[in-house]
Parts: structure tokens; sequence; C-alpha cells
């Protein structure tokens, strides 16, 4: 399948900002260009998920943007009731589900960013608070240093510039890494495992990837910058998405090739997507966020019986 491998770079790109597995573009994409039961292409997008979360890991990971405890927790109880969603498919109101589901999403979406202007909006008062006291301590210093010790200063305009971005991208991913070094998983353990229950079900009964809950759940219920939410999310991912493909796998329910192809494309697309993650600047993640969500609840709405 020549759409395969650059469905799989669109997919990956979008997963890894978003902290999804890009099953969610991968699904219908081929659904409406291949005429093979949707049985084996749930199956095979799962390979692309596992990509996406493997790879997209990996980067987090390596920036320190991953809460391994966290990840462990969700992803727990995420396979735990996973089975327990699939054998409620049949005695459920699916329809009434994906709606829930739909508008969660949507009311998410906006929440996100919100959070990130108003802990923005805390972090420079303190700073400005600090910078109060501190100014009455360093007026005399400063005074009678700025005329002795004042030298000329040259700059090159774009050098600045490029040394300024340079810095903020660094400063940010330095501060997603400490926050997820700092979270103290365990104490928010009962959280974190209702996310992971609720993930886990709505997956076996709506045949949707965790990520659709775990990301924005993670993003509103915890402290974590979005660019650790993100990596701790695709962690979370993998032991569920890898129990479901084995399965699929033992059904046959798998086309190697098309698997193989899209693997390739997602593994691209998310080791491109998660750099450029890991090192953007505060307010940029939420927004794309944003976007993804409000794609994803168009998405969910569509897909209820009218």
């Amino acid at each position: 399948m020549k759409m395969a491998a650059p469905l799989g770079v669109l997919a990956g790109m979008f997963g890894s900002v978003v902290g999804v597995g890009g099953g969610v573009l991968i699904v219908p994409a081929i659904t409406s260009a291949v005429n093979i039961p949707q049985r084996v292409v749930t199956g095979t997008s799962l390979i692309a998920v596992l990509s996406t979360a493997a790879v997209s890991t990996y980067n987090f990971s390596a920036s320190g943007c991953v809460s391994v405890e966290a990840a462990a927790i969700v992803g727990g109880a995420a396979m735990l009731s996973a089975p327990v969603g699939a054998k409620l498919t049949s005695r459920m109101d699916c329809d009434a589900l994906r709606k829930l589901l739909a508008c969660f999403l949507l009311g998410a979406a906006p929440l996100v960013p919100l959070k990130a202007w108003i802990m923005a909006g805390r972090d420079a008062a303190a700073v400005g608070v600090e910078g109060e006291e501190d100014q009455g301590d360093d007026v005399a210093t400063s005074d009678s240093s700025s005329t002795s010790t004042r030298a000329p200063h040259w700059t090159d305009g774009d050098g600045d510039a490029n040394e300024s971005k340079s810095k903020s991208k660094s400063n940010a991913a330095a501060a997603a890494a400490a926050a997820a070094a700092s979270f103290d998983a365990r104490a928010a353990a009962p959280q974190l495992a209702a996310i992971g229950l609720a993930a886990g079900l709505a997956s076996g009964l709506l045949g949707i990837g965790g990520g659709t809950i775990v990301t924005p759940a993670l993003a509103l219920a915890s402290p974590l910058p979005q660019a650790a939410v993100l990596g701790t999310s695709l962690l979370a991912m993998l032991p569920p998405s890898a129990a479901a493909l084995v399965a699929h796998r033992r059904l046959g329910n798998v086309d190697a090739r098309m698997g193989a192809a899209l693997a390739v494309g997602t593994a691209l697309g998310s080791a491109l997507g998660s750099s450029v993650a890991v090192d953007a600047p505060r307010g940029a993640l939420e927004l794309m966020f944003m976007g993804g969500m409000l794609f994803l609840s168009y998405r969910t709405f569509r897909t209820v019986r009218r």
C-alpha cells in the first residue's frame, strides 16, 4: 500500500505532539482507500501506535520529560480495565459513550491552554515579588559598579535573537524535566489509577487509543508541563497497545506488510514531532493540543450513528 508510509509520517507527527497513537488518522484513511475488513485495519494500526509511542517516549525520556512511576500506574490500571470494557461492549450504549467522550474532548481542549496561561501568570507574579525584595539590596552595588565596570556591548542582532530562542527552548525542556522528576506519582496514585481505569475501559468499549483520555486528563489533573504530560502519556500507552496487538495477531487481524510501512512512517514522523515538542516554547504545545483535541472531538461525534 503506497500511502501507508506517508500516512504514517503524518500520524506520527500528530500523535507525538498531541499525545495519542495516531490511529485516529490511520484507521479512517485506510478504511476509505482500501477494501479490507475493519478488524484488520484496527489490528494493523496498533503497529503504528506502538511505533509512535516507542520513538516519542525515547525522545521525551532522553530529555527527562517522562514520569516513569506515573506512566506505570496509568498503564497498569488501563491494562486491568480494557478487557472489562471489551466484555461490556454488548451491554452498554456505545453511541451515548461516544457522545460523552466527544463532549469531554471538546471541553478539555481550551482548558489545557487556560491552565498553562494561569500557571505562567503565577510564575511571573512570583518572580516579580522576588525581584522587588532583592531590588533594595542591589541598588547601591549596581550604581557603584555600573560606572566603573560597564563596558561596551556589541551585538549583531540576529545572533542575539538566535541565542535568546535557543535559551528559551533549553529552559522549557529543563523546566519540563525538573517538573517530571519532582512529581510525586505515589501521592497522586489514586488519581492516576482512576485515569488509567477510565482510559482502559473506554479503549475496550469504543476501540479508541488510551491516549485520547490519558493525555487530557493528565494535563488537567497534574501539575506536569505539557511536554512531560506527552512523554508520560505515550509511555503509559505502550503496555496496553502491545497487549492489544498480540491479541489481534492471534486472531489474524494484522497485515504485516502494511504494518511495516506504517511503522517506518510513524517512526520518522514521531521522531520529528517529539524532538520539536521537547523544545517547544511555553504555550505552543498547549495550543497544538487544543487543535488536536478539537479534531478528535469532531471525529468522535462523526462516529456516532445518526
